[in-house]
């Protein structure tokens, strides 16, 4: 029963962070952009997006390694 318990916390924080990740993006872009103008955190967030999928990339290949090993 103790998986349980664990299983329901990692979801909590889950739905934590999908919920709250949007708002506090959208409250950091208007902030910026009230310093600069839209096109500065735009560009800063496509910069950033760019970064996490190279990153991804490099890493898919061992990811996939691991997922198709049998148990």
């Amino acid at each position: 029963m103790a998986g349980f318990a664990a299983v329901g916390r990692v979801l909590s924080l889950w739905g934590m962070v999908m919920r709250a990740g949007p708002a506090l993006g959208a409250i950091a872009f208007g902030v910026a952009s009230e310093f600069v103008s839209l096109r500065v955190p735009v560009l800063a967030g496509c910069a950033l997006c760019l970064v996490a999928f190279a990153w991804a990339l490099r890493r898919m290949e061992g990811m996939a390694r691991v997922l198709e090993r049998s148990s």
